[in-house]
């Protein structure tokens, strides 16, 4: 008996250790939990451990949230687009229900166990929902010409919805940057009337040599982005400050979850560029 407990207790106390590491999720108000991440940070540098961290934070939150997912953003959360998942966890689920507004690091710590290396992360998640519910009769489709696309290729979008609104495409780099691509300075009326379609770029800025021109961050053979298609019943005017770009994330978040979940949709687009 007593060898028996001996080993349930060897067991019982592995068990712990072992489970001291699982990730946690506490919910600390209305809108926030505290989210603990344990990352490895083998063969990736800190930087990379904490982007993961963070992205997996907001995948618990969400999850734990319930908050309903798009049918375009579960595109991005299939196994063969697993990257995508990875790269913009935080900004894949504006279109439903609700979405991830800000994060914040707590606790930030190294150890080692069983010869590895982790970084243990608590996080601070702000969520934010929507007032109101979807229009059920509000609906966009949105498609790209290419979703693999060579650098330096023209890309072409092409919208269309059920109901007259104003179109915002913005452009989301793997470094969190966000790119205004339309409207923009050759064109700004983004009126689409219902039933019609928006051809991207449009008659105008073609016949100004204007060229959506795909391109890669410095020292990247291949990237992946995010082509995010806003559609508003009312004008929709974003400020987004292309120095911070932590803040971009929060500016777009935070004005998206103010709209009325029935004045807005959006459509998320996973685009591949690699090099000639």
């Amino acid at each position: 008996m007593k060898t028996k407990a001996l080993i349930l207790l060897f067991f019982l106390c592995c068990v712990s250790a072992y489970c001291k590491n699982f990730d946690e999720i506490e919910k600390i108000s209305n809108s926030k939990y505290l989210v603990t991440i344990y990352q490895s940070i083998e063969n990736i540098t800190p930087q990379e451990a904490i982007k993961l961290a963070k992205n997996k934070a907001y995948n618990k939150t969400l999850d734990y949230e319930e908050i309903e997912v798009s049918a375009s953003s579960m595109i991005l959360q299939t196994s063969e687009n697993e990257k995508f998942k990875d790269i913009f966890a935080k900004y894949v689920c504006t279109s439903s229900s609700g979405t991830i507004i800000g994060s914040s690091i707590l606790e930030e710590k190294k150890f080692v166990e069983n010869n590895r290396v982790f970084l243990k992360l608590v996080i601070e998640v702000k969520v934010g929902k929507h007032k109101k519910k979807k229009d059920p009769y509000f609906n966009i489709e949105a498609n790209l010409n290419k979703d693999n696309i060579r650098e330096g290729e023209s890309l072409s979008i092409s919208v269309k919805s059920s109901k007259d609104c104003y179109i915002t495409v913005l452009d989301i780099q793997s470094n969190n940057s966000i790119n205004q691509i339309f409207p923009n300075q050759f064109q700004s009326d983004n009126y689409l009337a219902k039933n019609k379609t928006l051809n991207l770029p449009t008659e105008q800025e073609i016949k100004l040599g204007l060229e959506y021109v795909s391109s890669l961050l410095e020292g990247k053979d291949s990237d992946l982005e995010l082509i995010k298609i806003i559609a508003t019943k009312k004008p929709l005017y974003l400020l987004l400050d292309s120095e911070d770009d932590e803040n971009q994330f929060e500016k777009l978040q935070e004005t998206l979850i103010r709209i009325p979940r029935d004045e807005i949709e959006i459509v998320d687009l996973p685009i591949y560029i690699y090099k000639r």
